[in-house]
């Protein structure tokens, strides 16, 4: 596996989140507790904030089976995943970084 490729893929990801969707979307914990709580009613089931991003990781990782490939699916991917472990480490009191 070519380690540049990695790294760069995980640095574009890391800015994406940190910097350019925090911009457009505003702070990422805030949003998802709102559609957590939104989900929650809908799905009448206890939602929690870092069920978010998750399963937009998945929602990414399901348009991927279909259509024409789109290297940004795996950037957003990687970046839901990185926001779902930052909110669970944080609800268990654990700081990883």
């Amino acid at each position: 596996m070519n380690k540049d490729f990695m790294e760069g893929l995980l640095e574009h990801a890391a800015k994406q989140v940190t910097k350019i969707k925090h911009k457009q979307h505003g702070d990422a914990k805030e949003s998802f507790e709102f559609v957590a709580a939104l989900w929650s009613v809908y799905l009448n089931t206890n939602v929690k904030p870092h069920d978010v991003p998750q399963m937009m990781a998945l929602l990414k990782m399901g348009r991927m089976k279909f259509g024409e490939y789109n290297v940004d699916d795996h950037i957003d991917a990687i970046g839901y995943a990185a926001l779902a472990a930052k909110l669970h480490s944080a609800s268990n009191g654990i700081e990883v970084f």
